[in-house]
């Protein structure tokens, strides 16, 4: 999805991007998975369309979390937006590497608990 402010002259494409509740125009929380250390530029471009929460994802299963403060993201340890969100098991799971099996096996420890 591209996200687009045409009065702010802002546009960016997150990996994923999610909204709490309903579909907004801007999302709550944008995902990317960094490949350039472009990322910093990003950040200027999420915090210029009041996008609450941007995630970084690592591969080796670990997220970052950072959260819109004024003017400044700063990082945080758990998402606001989705606090019940177990992002250290979802970060198990996506290494794997059929999409399929993580998703059943995922959902069989959430029904586990």
């Amino acid at each position: 999805m591209t996200i687009r402010h045409e009065e702010k002259e802002r546009g960016i494409d997150p990996d994923e991007c999610y909204s709490r509740d309903r579909a907004r125009e801007v999302p709550d929380v944008a995902l990317e998975m960094p490949t350039t250390s472009r990322l910093l530029d990003k950040f200027v471009v999420y915090r210029g369309l009041g996008v609450r929460e941007v995630w970084i994802y690592c591969f080796g299963g670990q997220f970052y979390i950072h959260a819109l403060r004024g003017k400044r993201y700063e990082s945080v340890e758990t998402s606001e937006v989705f606090p019940e969100l177990d992002l250290v098991t979802i970060g198990r799971y996506a290494e794997m590497p059929d999409q399929h099996a993580a998703l059943c096996a995922l959902r069989d420890e959430l029904r586990a608990r």
